[in-house]
């Protein structure tokens, strides 16, 4: 299954899940998985839960998707 990458148009508001991953975040040390800063990362993230695509719902992980309402969110805060 290839992987999606968020569309740069889609707003989000609130905060991410705290079980949300991207490899910029890694390299840049913030949160921020779906706009990736100066080009650093590939916009891929990954639920740190399941180690996979997909969270424990079997529902594609993003930062537009994987927010506040979702059943295995959980808030960073």
């Amino acid at each position: 299954m290839p992987f999606r990458r968020s569309s740069e148009e889609e707003q989000v508001a609130g905060p991410a899940c705290m079980h949300l991953r991207s490899k910029g975040m890694y390299m840049t040390g913030k949160m921020t998985p779906s706009h990736e800063v100066d080009g650093v990362g590939d916009g891929y993230c990954w639920c740190n839960r399941t180690q996979k695509q997909q969270g424990p719902d079997s529902q594609w992980v993003d930062r537009v998707n994987c927010v506040e309402g979702r059943e295995c969110f959980e808030t960073i805060f």
